[in-house]
């Protein structure tokens, strides 16, 4: 059995095939490989009209899908193409070819009828081909010729079209001629993937071809009136707007919009952008085969990769704008810049974008995280998601650049550990429409009770911060990244003595008053150790000690041998502290 789909329908394809049950992933694929340098210049010495094309550089990547050139060349033989100059992108060709095949030539109404009818009943079926009798009297008057030129067939009384190119460019056309309805007159059709690349091809003909942003604009607010499917319209739309920013400024004509509501749009644009622009792993998908209780499904959604072609314009764009998006849309921007250090190349372009990205939302977590506690202080950066979940996220995507700009996240992660002072606080938030906010007087017998000292305040030590420890208290979050994940092992590579720095420093605890008599007598004395519960056994392969050891052993002895004396002296004072107690009970 033989499946074909369009590539860039193939992730959601499938996923819908994993839901089913289908062992999609052990199907063989074969990746029918765009036309190369060589061929396009063959085929436009035999087609000269296609030359004008081929000096747009923006243009290259559509005239290196085979079926697209395909009917370029075909219908540029009846004469020249116009002037592509200001062609912008897909849809552009779509319209002149619609024009050339369909339109200028007679009887050009039914056959354009009869393509939209086609194209509708396929999507109500969800079938590839429709029973002849199904479709009106049209049939009778443009299917022999459509069949004539190669754009339907009909096989033992069923009609289909002869690419699914056809298919959505059709629909497109249906919803460009019902554009005044529109979003109502798609509304009972918005769960029909069917449908999803023609709204798509819709969303970039207003943005590319006819250079609308308004319009598009004002089908996203409409969409909130939609009773079913306003998600999935909305998304199309904001998918339409990435495709468009490859080859146009939309993203900037979009960029008040996307501001909208505190951010919501932007919010829901890099989510999008996300799904989008990465594909399944293959190494989680297969990981998923090989356990009892894991779905491909799950798998195809975890550690995904990111698909390059994308995510140019994007990362720009998001660093151009690195404060308002970092401002609006933290979680989201870190889990952009994660992805792409993530699983790119160290020579790969625009990791200093993302690293930069990464460093922005970083810095603001970590200040919102020092200062939380501070509830008169601004905090509407992070209402709007979790602050721990950004957390991991950004300081991931930090350690992970670390060969990127090495001294700024060397920053970062020592004011993290407690190694350098804190960040500032947020300043107080001015309301001047607010009253300033009056005390209640104390009554004097409760003053007494706000200076109440406990008494054993008077037996508790200041213990100053201990020389490998930190200084300042410790972020739990890059706290456990550290110690638990793999994104500090490219720090450890490649900044050793730092890493046994901070190593340190996650595992000492930050000086403070003690009370030796329950700190000593408990059967539980951690010997001024942090966190017992991230190494339950105290062995090299708790956090990254065996990392260290591998990479760069000098140093991860050093650091080991360090820690061993730290708490051998912490031993030594605490019998110290008993022998001197039990003398003085005699």
């Amino acid at each position: 059995m033989l499946l074909t789909c369009q590539e860039q329908a193939w992730g959601d394809v499938q996923v819908a095939l994993l839901q089913t049950g289908l062992p999609v992933t052990t199907w063989a694929t074969v990746l029918v490989p765009q036309v190369s340098t060589e061929e396009l210049s063959t085929l436009i010495n035999n087609f000269p009209a296609l030359r004008s094309l081929s000096f747009q550089d923006h243009l290259i990547p559509i005239l290196r899908q085979p079926k697209i050139l395909d009917l370029l060349a075909r219908n540029s033989e009846a004469g020249k193409l116009p002037s592509v100059r200001v062609w912008a992108g897909e849809p552009d060709v779509i319209d002149w070819i619609w024009k050339a095949a369909i339109e200028s030539k007679k009887p050009a109404t039914a056959r354009q009828r009869l393509l939209w009818q086609l194209a509708d009943k396929q999507a109500q079926q969800l079938s590839v081909d429709v029973a002849l009798d199904e479709l009106s009297d049209v049939a009778d008057i443009a299917l022999d010729d459509l069949e004539a030129d190669r754009i339907c067939q009909c096989k033992e009384g069923r009609v289909s079209f002869t690419h699914d190119l056809w298919g959505d460019w059709a629909r497109q056309r249906l919803l460009l001629a019902h554009e005044k309805e529109l979003p109502a007159f798609i509304e009972t059709q918005l769960d029909n993937p069917v449908w999803h690349r023609a709204i798509v091809l819709l969303g970039l003909d207003l943005l590319e071809r006819r250079v609308k942003p308004e319009r598009w604009r004002e089908l996203l607010e409409q969409s909130k009136s939609l009773e079913n499917g306003e998600s999935q319209f909305c998304d199309l739309l904001l998918e339409a707007l990435i495709r468009a920013a490859q080859t146009t400024d939309a993203l900037a004509q979009a960029w008040s919009q996307l501001c909208d509501q505190d951010g919501l749009w932007l919010r829901r644009l890099l989510t999008r952008f996300l799904h989008l622009a990465t594909s399944p792993n293959p190494e989680m998908l297969e990981y998923a085969r090989s356990r009892e209780g894991l779905s491909e499904t799950w798998a195809s959604s975890v550690n995904r990769k990111p698909k390059p072609a994308l995510w140019g314009a994007m990362l720009r764009f998001l660093d151009a704008h690195r404060e308002t998006c970092t401002d609006l849309a933290p979680l989201q921007t870190a889990e952009v810049a994660e992805c792409w250090v993530r699983w790119t190349a160290t020579d790969t372009p625009l990791r200093k974008q993302a690293a930069d990205l990464a460093l922005a939302v970083a810095w603001q977590t970590l200040r919102y995280r020092q200062h939380w506690h501070l509830r008169h202080y601004s905090s509407n950066r992070y209402s709007h998601s979790d602050s721990e979940a950004t957390a991991k996220k950004a300081y991931s995507a930090v350690l992970l650049a670390i060969d990127v700009c090495a001294d700024l996240v060397i920053d970062v992660a020592l004011c993290a550990c407690g190694r350098r002072e804190p960040t500032e606080p947020f300043p107080p938030i001015s309301e001047p429409d607010e009253p300033e906010f009056q005390p209640r007087p104390i009554p004097p017998e409760f003053e007494a009770a706000l200076n109440f000292v406990p008494p054993w305040r008077k037996y508790e030590i200041e213990i100053p911060a201990w020389q490998d420890g930190p200084r300042w208290p410790i972020d739990c979050v890059f706290r456990e990244i550290c110690w638990k994940s793999f994104e500090f092992l490219r720090f450890i590579v490649l900044k050793p003595d730092i890493a046994a720095e901070i190593t340190l420093a996650l595992v000492i605890k930050k000086g403070g008053t003690r009370l030796p008599e329950s700190d000593y007598q408990s059967t539980h004395y951690d010997f001024e150790l942090a966190d017992a519960h991230l190494y339950r056994q105290p062995f090299y392969d708790n956090g990254p000690f065996q990392c260290l050891l591998t990479f760069h052993p000098t140093i991860g002895l050093d650091t080991v041998v360090k820690l061993v004396n730290f708490t051998t002296e912490r031993w030594r004072e605490r019998q110290q502290w008993k022998l001197a107690n039990e003398s003085q009970r005699e």
